[in-house]
């Protein structure tokens, strides 16, 4: 990763974290957005659908938005490991998009209810690109994150303070100089 002189790096660092909580709060909020509206749909339809709609729904579109919201949150105190729970996250989301397309193209024709299940992947294939970006956000974000936790690493080391002895009178007899 090129950074840019150590005087601007700073600044530099900052707001490419910032742009990495934003792009996880903006994909959070989406995804927690579609998952609620999917999830009020649920509870309006019949008591066959509702449910696989809603389990659906809940994998799919609400779970992935609160992991991303949650990893926003862990990037904006700079760890690491929320920018690496979003990444894994969005593998996730984009493996079981195609894999919910195959069963239903698969198995959908031998279950009719079952095609509830395709909603929410539909909804989420509008998306791939930019679960793409945010990946590629999310891997920015891990870089810079370990660059600035690297710094502060370990402990400092403190001058001990001088002690100077004081007479025979054991009350008195070490004084801190200050």
């Amino acid at each position: 990763m090129n950074l840019p002189p150590p005087h601007e790096r700073d600044a530099y660092l900052e707001a490419a974290l910032k742009k990495a909580v934003a792009d996880a709060t903006t994909l959070a909020l989406v995804f927690i957005l579609l998952g609620g509206l999917g999830l009020v749909i649920a509870s309006q339809i019949g008591w066959r659908q509702g449910p696989l709609l809603a389990g659906s729904c809940g994998m799919m579109l609400l779970a992935p938005g609160v992991l991303y919201f949650i990893a926003g949150g862990q990037i904006k105190r700079r760890k690491p490991s929320g920018a690496r729970m979003a990444r894994l996250a969005a593998v996730c989301h984009l493996a079981v998009i195609p894999g919910s397309v195959f069963l239903y193209a698969t198995f959908g024709r031998q279950f009719g209810s079952i095609s509830f299940v395709l909603v929410p992947a539909t909804i989420s294939v509008f998306f791939v690109p930019a679960l793409i970006a945010f990946l590629f956000s999310m891997t920015k974000a891990v870089r810079i994150a370990r660059a600035i936790e690297s710094e502060g690493h370990g402990f400092q080391v403190m001058a001990p303070k001088p002690v100077l002895p004081v007479g025979n009178n054991p009350e008195d007899r070490v004084i801190e100089n200050r």
